[in-house]
């Protein structure tokens, strides 16, 4: 696993979701230093339903790198972003959190290695991180770590990073219901348990649209330069149809293994035609001037194009229509989470359906 770890999307099998919890009186601040980041933007987002980002309140950084976001109420307890300039760190919080703070340099955003108090869910999570960057974190480290976690969105996502088999669920399924306990109204309780059905049978056919046999659909989308690329003319070639985006930090972390087995295989006849849910649905567009959609369009694409430049993605079939989760492709093959992935055969059929740990497995079969 290398050095650019993003925060933790929860968009492995299900949507970004907010949770809901009591909110507080006393108000809330986050402060930091960031000593290469002077005069930046920061911003700070709560990561509500689908993937989409929630502004909780924004400030520019001073000429030494210090800045101040505050808050009326207390952070409800979630998933949060940090996002200064192109880099992002995560924030997890339990509802409670006052005064968070947060120290270090842009380049400690990609391995969680800054320094951060009064956000005790966020360290937790950075623990596992560290332990996965040293790859120490096995599955015995990571129950453990679960098990000491105080923050249940802490803990989900250390299982999503490391327990991630069917032999898990039990560890998920501890993990839900303590999710529900401190969060009873929290939106993330029914993807997770989605994610819960789905590991408890990786071979259903309940997929969407999509099942094991049948000929793949066809997408054609533009890539960054704007030529289209079908992914019919892949056809002879085993191929990876890998769903992500930049803003999904589990599709972030896998890529470095799509890298490794990409990298392995290539010469063999196997390679990757990605669809990126970067951009902006058709409900955001729908409230947004052509001036704004133009703009947050470019934005988008600029972190799509950055996302396959820092993850080494060096297959030439990247595309998207950049509508986010209103990608035609993503309706056509039933995508409502991801990553999202689908092998097809050198015949144009689908083989396997989320083949993640087993992937290289389902390689050998056909290569």
């Amino acid at each position: 696993m290398r050095k650019n770890v993003f925060f933790y999307s929860l968009a492995f099998a299900i949507a970004l979701i907010v949770g809901c919890a009591a909110v507080g009186k006393s108000g809330f601040v986050l402060t930091g230093d960031i000593t290469d980041a002077a005069n930046m933007e920061a911003s700070l987002d709560r990561l509500g339903g689908n993937n989409q980002s929630i502004p909780v309140g924004k400030t520019t950084l001073d000429n030494k790198g210090h800045f101040k976001i505050k808050a009326e109420e207390v952070l409800k307890a979630g998933v949060y972003k940090l996002t200064i300039g192109s880099k992002i760190a995560p924030i997890i919080v339990d509802g409670k959190e006052n005064d968070i703070n947060i120290k270090g340099t842009l380049q400690s955003f990609d391995d969680l290695s800054f320094e951060i108090t009064g956000a005790k869910g966020t360290s937790e999570f950075q623990d596992a991180v560290k332990k996965a960057l040293a790859k120490s974190l096995d599955e015995e480290s990571a129950k453990k770590l679960v098990e000491s976690a105080t923050n249940p969105y802490a803990a989900m996502q250390i299982a999503m990073l490391a327990l991630r088999n069917p032999k898990d669920i039990e560890v998920h399924k501890s993990i839900l219901e303590r999710l529900k306990k401190l969060d009873p109204q929290s939106d993330y309780i029914s993807g997770y348990q989605s994610m819960i059905n789905q590991m408890a049978n990786p071979t259903s056919q309940q997929t969407g649209p999509i099942a094991l046999g049948q000929q793949a659909p066809e997408i054609k989308l533009p890539n960054p330069e704007g030529k289209e690329i079908a992914l019919s003319s892949l056809k002879g070639k085993v191929v990876l149809l890998d769903f992500w985006a930049s803003w999904c930090g589990p599709c972030r972390r896998e890529n470095p293994h799509v890298v490794e087995i990409y990298n392995k295989y290539k010469d063999k006849g196997f390679t990757v035609y990605s669809v990126s849910l970067d951009g902006v649905d058709d409900r955001f567009r729908a409230n947004m001037s052509p001036e704004q959609l133009s703009a947050q369009i470019e934005a988008s694409k600029t972190k799509w194009t950055q996302a396959i430049q820092q993850d080494k993605l060096s297959w030439p079939n990247h595309v998207s229509d950049l509508k986010k989760w209103s990608s035609s492709a993503a309706q056509l093959y039933g995508v409502n989470s991801i990553p999202r992935t689908f092998l097809i055969g050198r015949d144009g059929k689908i083989i396997a359906v989320n083949p993640r740990t087993t992937l290289e497995e389902e390689l050998k079969k056909v290569l």
